[in-house]
């Protein structure tokens, strides 16, 4: 999850997450889970039950539906994949139409793809993994509607018109982080080490309600040049939702756009600052996502977020 004020999904697999989503099933999808009944052209084909390797499928060539249908090939033993979970699968996309594949997962026991269940999630995806049980392979047969909607998706040569079958093998399962129990007003600001030899600080949070405004603390002040709005410094920064506990940027990659290109809060936490600083600013929600939140991210619209921000001397 980039913290950029528009968020973009950067893997080419990913497009398998984005489309047109439909209305149609939206009391589901704001749960987390769609469901689709099954349909004759689902039922009278062949998807092999190999489970973590590659499917082999016989479905009629120029295969079209105009409402989406799912089916388990195979009921998985492991836990069941909850609203706001985050699930690992491999999903493939086998055109049913055209008769190709239009993307085939790698089958190396890593997963092509990381989906939290909810209601950012295109129907078809969601139906074919949310809810279902960590082992199962699911298929779910595509209406256009459902996956990428009147335009199509040009990458994958999948038509405007063309429906898809959906391949999902649930891998892997993480449960959603419970909210955490706060108690009374902000009196303790989290407490920040930082291991050295470039490894993720390690921040604790306190029990207690956070602060109400913008909180920014200078941990360490570097020697190097002051950062202005349109500054693009090199940082590293792990990022906490106060309210669950969750961590939902891990300090892992640089970033290095214009430090007017963040959300509010973060932008105020940067500019001004010396290069080769280390900053905490606690971000409650009109310096943050705002009232909308980040479901991608699991910030909801009244959590407050917690940044380390660790900029780099050039």
């Amino acid at each position: 999850m980039k913290i950029r004020s528009s968020l973009a999904l950067a893997a080419a697999v990913s497009v398998l997450l984005v489309g047109c989503s439909s209305t149609n099933n939206a009391a589901e999808v704001e749960k987390g889970c769609v469901t689709f009944p099954t349909g004759k052209q689902l039922d009278s084909a062949k998807i092999g039950d190999n489970f973590g390797k590659e499917p082999k499928i016989d479905i009629a060539k120029g295969t079209k539906v105009e409402t989406s249908q799912s089916r388990v090939i195979v009921e998985g033993k492991g836990e069941k994949v909850s609203p706001n979970d985050t699930a690992v699968a491999d999903i493939s996309l086998y055109n049913a139409t055209t008769g190709d594949f239009a993307f085939k997962a790698p089958y190396n026991g890593q997963g092509s793809n990381s989906v939290q269940i909810n209601e950012q999630l295109i129907e078809s995806i969601s139906a074919a993994v949310g809810c279902h049980t960590v082992g199962s392979r699911v298929a779910v047969l595509a209406a256009p509607k459902d996956l990428f909607g009147a335009q199509g998706n040009e990458q994958l040569k999948i038509g405007k018109d063309d429906s898809v079958l959906v391949v999902a093998d649930i891998i892997s399962n993480e449960k959603a982080p419970k909210a955490r129990e706060l108690k009374g007003d902000y009196k303790d600001a989290p407490k920040v080490e930082f291991p050295g030899n470039g490894e993720a600080p390690k921040v604790t949070l306190p029990d207690t309600n956070p602060p109400k405004e913008l909180t920014i603390e200078v941990l360490e002040k570097g020697d190097g040049p002051v950062i202005a709005e349109t500054d693009s410094p090199k940082l590293q920064t792990l990022g906490l939702n106060w309210n669950t506990g969750a961590t939902f940027q891990k300090f892992d990659s640089v970033l290095d756009i214009a430090a007017n290109g963040y959300v509010p809060g973060f932008s105020k936490a940067i500019v001004g600052q010396t290069k080769g600083s280390k900053i905490l600013a606690i971000l409650p929600p009109a310096d943050g996502y705002g009232a909308g939140g980040n479901a991608q991210a699991g910030i909801g619209g009244k959590d407050t977020i917690v940044f380390v921000i660790d900029i780099a001397k050039d």
